[in-house]
């Protein structure tokens, strides 16, 4: 017995950090994968697989636990692939199939609604039965975004572009800007060959709402120079109505533009240490006196706001920025100094500075 675990053993012996457990979610998808690979392996006829396809058909709909509910789809969409075995998916959904999709501030009745008719729009769609498909994707392609995809996509697939460019630009007025952003995706693969002025208006789009640097790059490999002054100008505009991450995008921009005043003056704009030290190699060394007197007066509120050794350390990381900005080497002594004085009775503070 000692041998097979491994030659001793103390009874005593526990250490918390020598435990490890497994992620329950993995290991319920591995068991999944096992289950479905035998299954497939098995190469069994439809009346065998029935029973596997009822089974895991029951868990999908009984959705407990919920959050194991998407390996029984994935599930079913790998066993599921003869017409027959499609055929019975079919006739079990059909009477769960929801009429209307539920208002989307009903989350999690929404959600299931819409799993539920995109498992129908799978199987119809790999039936290749063009007629129930379409009545279908019809009355639900104005309600959410991706129906509106899908109906656009398989269009296309039909041979059937003008429709599905049709369908793709009504749901770009039908849903938000940063809800559509795959639509435009779609439609670009037509606008590039067919409609120069709506590729670049769907480019500058798609940048502003997905901050996607290839869609810049091809927007402006298209444009002239003094066209691309106007959309910079339209871009930066469009960003700056945005509160959520906008303004580092449009330093981004300013530093590829080699625009270095106005990337500064956004960067001091935020009055953030974050900020400096994320910009620091690109901006100060052009703006060394702007550079290290923001951070000087960024440094003591941000040495005031919070104690404890982690929080010194990123005030000595700020330290160690402003001590790389030449020419200012008396200025730096004095902040030092002023540092050491102020929080002379912190001794982890004076600990982590000593080498400065």
């Amino acid at each position: 017995m000692l041998a097979w675990i491994g030659g001793e053993f103390d009874s005593e012996h526990f250490d918390p950090d020598e435990i490890t457990f497994d992620d329950p979610a993995e290991r319920f998808k591995m068991a999944f994968g096992i289950c479905r690979n035998c299954i497939n392996r098995a190469e069994l006829d439809h009346k065998e697989k029935k029973n596997y396809i009822k089974y895991f058909f029951d868990k999908y709909i009984a959705n407990d636990p919920d959050y194991f509910r998407e390996y029984y789809s994935y599930t079913l969409r790998e066993i599921c692939y003869s017409r027959d075995d499609l055929e019975y998916w079919k006739k079990l959904l059909k009477p769960h199939l929801p009429k209307n999709l539920p208002d989307s501030s009903q989350w999690c009745k929404y959600y299931q609604a819409k799993e539920t008719l995109k498992i129908q729009l799978h199987i119809l769609d790999l039936l290749d039965d063009k007629k129930e498909f379409y009545d279908l994707i019809k009355r639900h392609y104005h309600q959410d975004q991706e129906f509106c995809l899908y109906y656009a996509s398989r269009l296309e697939k039909d041979g059937r572009s003008k429709e599905a460019i049709i369908v793709a630009e009504e749901g770009l007025g039908l849903f938000p800007d940063h809800l559509s952003i795959e639509i435009r995706r779609f439609l670009n693969r037509f606008y590039k060959k067919h409609s120069p002025e709506k590729y670049k208006q769907n480019l500058i789009n798609l940048f502003i709402q997905d901050r996607n640097w290839n869609d810049y790059e091809r927007l402006k490999k298209i444009c002239s120079e003094e066209d691309w002054k106007k959309i910079l100008s339209i871009i930066i505009n469009g960003l700056s109505k945005d509160r959520f991450g906008s303004k580092d995008t449009i330093i981004n921009i300013y530093l590829k533009e080699k625009m270095f005043e106005q990337a500064l003056k956004q960067v001091l704009a935020k009055r953030s240490l974050f900020t400096l030290n994320m910009y620091h190699k690109d901006l100060s060394e052009k703006f060394s006196k702007r550079y290290f007197d923001a951070y000087n007066e960024l440094l003591i509120p941000f040495a005031d706001s919070k104690t404890g050794r982690p929080h010194y350390r990123e005030v000595i990381k700020y330290l160690k920025q402003m001590k790389r900005i030449k020419g200012f080497e008396d200025e730096f002594s004095k902040v030092v100094n002023l540092l050491k004085t102020k929080y002379a009775n912190r001794p982890a503070f004076l600990d982590e500075i000593k080498d400065m």
